[in-house]
């Protein structure tokens, strides 16, 4: 159960980091790569792996929703002057 409680604790030190970098409007340049445990999921850690996945999809989503905010702004400001680019923050 130990091995499960670090590998749960190490990906919520990702979330928390993608979620400051979400915030400070920049992209976490680093993956979550450690290796899954190789046991069973413990019963008594089931509802905490599902918030994980539930605040996965949350995160997941707001960052879908800048890209196309991001990738609207980009169209528009082609559209309008294929030579120059402006940027403008939609989301604030």
């Amino acid at each position: 159960m130990d091995e499960w409680v670090a590998y749960l604790d190490a990906y919520e030190e990702h979330l928390d980091a993608v979620e400051r970098s979400l915030a400070g409007g920049g992209a976490l340049g680093t993956r979550f790569d450690r290796a899954q445990p190789s046991t069973h999921l413990p019963r008594e850690l089931k509802a905490r792996s599902e918030a994980l996945v539930v605040r996965t999809q949350e995160l997941s989503n707001e960052l879908r929703t800048r890209m196309d905010a991001f990738s609207t702004v980009l169209r528009y400001s082609r559209m309008k002057d294929a030579s120059r680019v402006v940027l403008i923050d939609v989301l604030a």
